[in-house]
Parts: structure tokens; sequence; C-alpha cells
């Protein structure tokens, strides 16, 4: 058995010529090889071995046949590591007999998994590599793969064109290195399907959904520096999750999930900041900033469409000559405009390149090159401390900012806003930790407090969304809206009060670290 490590990334296919010319390349310990490859890729028709986190295929190279069966592992920032186990073999088909014994599907024997083995799709390609010695220690393999995907019967087909370094020796790290080295110079976005999944989707094309973060699975055991590269890699997972209901379907609850992911990232880093210094983070910090803005367009105008739904539902209700029809139109267009802007940057390189960096980052845990040997120290402490500490210390400065709550201007309550999100981002962060009923409960104050505040941060959205649809100020379409959006203000300042009081006579679930 061996744990397969490796960086994949695509490329168009008009870009080969220029990778294939890399200076990267001709530094290579061994210089260009190409072979044909043909896998069959097989499972049992209810795609068994799938619900199993397992793939199992038969390759054929010239005259040789190699079964291999891939289990496990993860995919995170492009980076896939799984467990792999090789063996050759004389037939098309595969020998179960040849898997570890300790190899088992729920439900199915050994003997039943063999008889219902079938064909489930093949994958065909050129690969063209070369083995590169990035430093001492450091071996990786750059392959180029040029073919396709099909099904069995070739009812179906995707192309592949795709780059992956393999780690044979060394750093994990080491590959996004070299992936920022072509990055520089050609045109790479990160992969985070295999080749199995892609397959695998030909048949049953996977629900593209907006993701939501769910659990950080932080154990009791962890230090402060392992929660925070495991919350850190949670937050990038979610980022990459999300492309997709983007990209394919322009869903507005994409827009908003990723747009959490990023200030999921950016309040950690605030939340670590006494372990891991603001300084460490510069390559990416300013363009973390700029994705989170480029995406916020869009979901202002995703915002500004349904609260125009919302009036024109009540309005029409109320008389029918009300018609916002064309303003509708007008902030249709403009979120048009918007998703297509956001296409490209989710496309483009700027977007791919802050990915990568991130991955080096953490793999790399390049904070610890600025660290003298306390600080180092003190990334050792149990999580739980850390925890206990970091969130009193964020419920203070809320409380700080949250006097006399109910007279506050809107730049001030939008500092209280900030805050409620940094201790909402914490404790769900930390949330594994602590039992769950009492953390589901605070967490649940605290959600509610996000809305009523993101419900009065609207109103000051919307001026400066009217402006950008050309509503002028003297109009009555302006009054109109200005006076739904007083309306919303009356009515949400009343539940703010409420909601305030709610959460500060609510008992915190962390151990109120000592003075």
């Amino acid at each position: 058995m061996s744990i397969e490590t490796e960086l994949k990334l695509q490329i168009s296919p008009e870009k080969i010529v220029d990778f294939q010319q890399h200076p990267l390349l001709q530094t290579a310990k061994q210089g260009l090889t190409e072979k044909w490859l043909h896998n069959t890729y097989f499972d049992t028709p209810a795609h068994d071995l799938l619900a199993a986190g397992a793939g199992l295929r038969i390759r054929l190279i010239e005259d040789r046949r190699l079964q291999t069966l891939k289990t496990g592992g993860q995919t995170q920032n492009g980076l896939h590591q799984r467990h792999e186990w090789e063996v050759e073999v004389s037939s098309d088909t595969p020998d179960l007999k040849l898997l570890p014994k300790f190899m088992r599907i729920k439900g199915l024997s050994r003997k039943s998994l063999q008889q219902q083995l079938i064909p489930v799709f093949i994958t065909e390609f050129k690969r063209s590599t070369w083995d590169l010695q990035w430093d001492n220690d450091t071996l990786i393999e750059i392959a180029l793969d040029q073919g396709q995907i099909r099904t069995e019967k070739n009812e179906q087909l995707t192309l592949i064109s795709e780059i992956e370094l393999e780690l044979k020796s060394g750093s994990p790290s080491a590959l996004y290195q070299v992936a920022l080295a072509l990055q520089m110079d050609i045109a790479l976005t990160l992969e985070n399907r295999s080749k199995a999944e892609r397959g695998y989707a030909l048949h049953h094309p996977p629900e593209i959904v907006a993701h939501k973060a769910g659990q950080v699975a932080l154990m009791p055991e962890d230090n402060a520096e392992t929660a925070f590269m495991t919350i850190c890699w949670h937050c990038l997972n979610q980022l990459q999750a999300n492309e997709a209901a983007i990209l394919q379907h322009n869903d507005p609850e994409g827009i908003h999930q990723m747009r959490v992911a990023l200030r999921r990232l950016r309040s950690a880093f605030t939340l670590f900041r006494d372990l891991i210094p603001k300084s460490t983070q510069a390559v990416f910090y300013e363009d973390l900033k700029w994705i989170t803005e480029q995406l916020g367009i869009a979901r202002d105008w995703d915002i500004f469409y349904l609260t125009l739904a919302e009036m024109a539902t009540q309005l029409i209700a109320i008389d029918s000559d009300y018609d916002l029809s064309p303003l509708k139109q007008t902030v249709i267009d403009l979120q048009q405009t918007a998703y297509h802007h956001v296409h490209s940057v989710l496309m483009g390189q700027r977007y791919h390149r802050l990915l990568l960096q991130l991955g080096y980052w953490l793999t790399e845990r390049v904070w610890r090159l600025h660290l003298n040997a306390e600080q180092l120290l003190l990334l050792t402490q149990p999580a739980i401390e850390f925890a206990n500490r970091t969130l009193h210390k964020r419920y203070q400065k809320l409380q700080k900012k949250g006097e006399k709550l109910s007279i506050l201007s809107a730049n001030e309550r939008h500092q209280v806003r900030i805050e409620v999100k940094k201790l909402a981002y914490g404790s769900r962060f930390f949330a594994a930790l602590y039992p769950s009923k009492v953390t589901h409960q605070y967490s649940q104050k605290l959600s509610q407090m996000q809305d009523v505040l993101g419900v009065l941060n609207d109103g000051y959205v919307a001026d400066q969304l009217c402006q950008k649809a050309q509503i002028l100020p003297d109009s009555y379409l302006h009054a109109l809206l200005k006076g739904w959006y007083l309306h919303q203000y009356a009515l949400q300042q009343q539940q703010l009060d409420a909601d305030w009081q709610a959460l500060l006579t609510q008992k915190i679930f962390w151990q109120k670290p000592n003075p």
C-alpha cells in the first residue's frame, strides 16, 4: 500500500504548447517520456464501490495490465491524497482475491462483489511525464494528460486536459510551489475532481447545490495550531464547493455561501492573530479582500431584487396599479452583469493563484518562519484553552461596542454587526469542543442578531444601488423604496433591542478564563 499525493490542475488545450516549452520542464531530472493509458473502471450496477469511497480499475499499458484500488483519503484545494494498492494481473477484469484482506464492502461478500462487477466507464489519454528534482529532498512527477473519459458504450464522454503534480518524495507544499511557478506564465485552474469522479458523473451527474459550512471537525486533543489549520481548510473547502453553483446555475445562494466562506476564513485569521501575526498573510491578504468585494457586488443585487419582489407582492395586494416590473427588469439586467463578472473572476488566474498561495501557506505552515521559540510554544497549547480565552475576548469586545445599541449611528451599528459575526464564526469554529446543546442555543441567539443587523444594513446598501439603477432621488419610485426601508428599519429596531437583551442574558458556553 502507498499513499498517493498529487495536485491536479486544468489546462486549456490552447495553452499546452506553452506548458511544454516552460523553462521549468527544461530543468527536469528526467526528460519527456510519453505513453498511452487505457483504464477501465469497474463497479456493481448499484455503484457499491463508489458508495464505499473506493475506485477499482484495470490499466492497460502496452502489453501489461495493472489492477489498482484507491480508497479513503481526502481532496482539498486541488490536493488529492488517497490510499492506493496496485498489482500486476493477466486478465482484463479485476481479481478481488488480490485485494487487501481487510477490504470489505458493507452488505456484500467478496464473492458476491466479484460476481457483480461490470465495466462502468473508460479513460483513454496520452500521458507525458517529466521528473523534476525540486530540491535535494523533493522529487515531483509532472504529468500532462490529454484524452477523454467515456461510458463503456460511448453514450457520453468528457475531455481530459490536465496536469498532475505527483509527489514522489518530500513535502506536499512543494506541489503548490511548482504549480505557482507554472501559473506565473500559463493559465491554470485547480481541479478537485478525480478522473473517476468525472467518469461516474457521466452516468449520474451530481446535483449542483450551494454548500453551507457544517461543523468543523476539531478533536479534544487538538492543539491551537492544528485547530487553526483544520478551520482554514474547512473554509477553503466550502469556498470551492460553491463554485459550481455559481458557474453552472447562477445560484444566489452559491454567491452567499461563497462569501460566507471568505468571511469565515478572514475571521479565523483575526481570531488567531495572537498566535499567527497578520504580517505572515501579506502575500494573499489583499486578494482575499478583493475576491470578497467582487462577490459582494452580485450579492447586493440579489438582496435588492428579493426586496423588490416582496414589495411588488404586497403593493399589488393593496392597489393593482402599482407596477415595479420595469425596475425589476433593470435590476435583473444589473444582476446578470454582476454574475458575468463573477464568472470571469472565478475562472481567472488571480483567484486560482490565491487558492494556490493559501494551499502552500497552510501545508508549509509558513507562519512558523516568523515566530520565535516562545511564540512557537504557544502554538502547542490545547485548542480548548485557546478557544476559551479567544471567545471571551470577542464577547467582551462585543459588549463594549454594543453599549447603548439602540441609539448608535448606522456606522457604529455596523461595527457591532462585524463583532457579532466574529463571535458567531468563532463559536461555530470551536463548537465541536463543547456540548452541542449549549453551543446550539448560543449560536441561535447570535444568528438572530446577525439577521436583524443585516436587514438594518440593507437600507444603507439600497441607497447606493438606487444610484446605479438610475433611480433619481426626487422620483416617486425612490420615495416608495425609502418608505419601505424606513418601515423595515422601524420593525427591526424593535426586534434588535429584544434580541440584544436575549444574547446578553444567554449563558456563555465556554469557560471564562482566569484574569
